[in-house]
């Protein structure tokens, strides 16, 4: 599909319904208890069969889209959140993913800040999930941002770290509130590591 096409079906699918956050739980290992949930973006087909996220976001970042992907998702965690609460069974975090190309938007504070208002969620109870490779591309920029989103009271969890070419400087210049390691690198790690 061309980019028009591709834009078209990526928005008569979010309109579908057939884009949805899917909530995988964060179990804190010691108690066993659920902490908080990490949000994942699914898309399924018209037929019900689920696409891999491989399948569909180097699409939405080629194509421009993954924004808009992200404030859906991140729209759909805060309806979780606010669902739960009113339930009284509130949790304490829900994490969401950000794309690299989220932090090229110049409003990206404010759009997110402006999500959460209109469902009434603190900031506090917001994860941001970034990857290591974003701070590498602007570092200016993005330390600006971190810092904005930081002094609001908004988490931000540092994802893959060890995927690609950590450094330990990352760690020392930014205050994260949790690094979570990269599978790839758990899965080889030995005795000596």
């Amino acid at each position: 599909m061309d980019r028009v096409e591709y834009t078209n079906y990526f928005h008569n699918a979010m309109d579908c319904g057939l884009i949805r956050a899917y909530f995988q739980p964060i179990i804190r290992s010691l108690t066993q208890q659920i902490m908080g949930v990490e949000s994942l973006a699914r898309w399924f087909k018209p037929d019900g069969r689920m696409l891999s996220p491989a399948d569909f976001i180097p699409d939405l970042e080629s194509y421009g889209l993954i924004f808009e992907l992200d404030m859906e998702i991140l729209r759909q965690a805060c309806i979780l959140y606010d669902d739960l609460r009113h339930r009284g069974t509130p949790i304490s975090c829900v994490s969401v993913n950000l794309s690299r190309q989220d932090f090229a938007q110049i409003d990206l504070f404010e759009k997110i800040c402006s999500v959460l208002e209109a469902y009434c969620v603190p900031h506090e109870a917001i994860q941001l999930e970034i990857t290591e490779s974003l701070m590498l591309e602007d570092a200016e920029s993005f330390e600006k941002t971190f810092r904005r989103f930081k002094d609001a009271g908004f988490s931000v969890w540092l994802d893959d770290f060890g995927s690609g070419y950590s450094s330990l400087n990352v760690l020392q210049n930014y205050s994260f509130d949790v690094i979570k390691c990269d599978m790839l690198f758990l899965r080889k790690l030995s005795v000596k590591s």
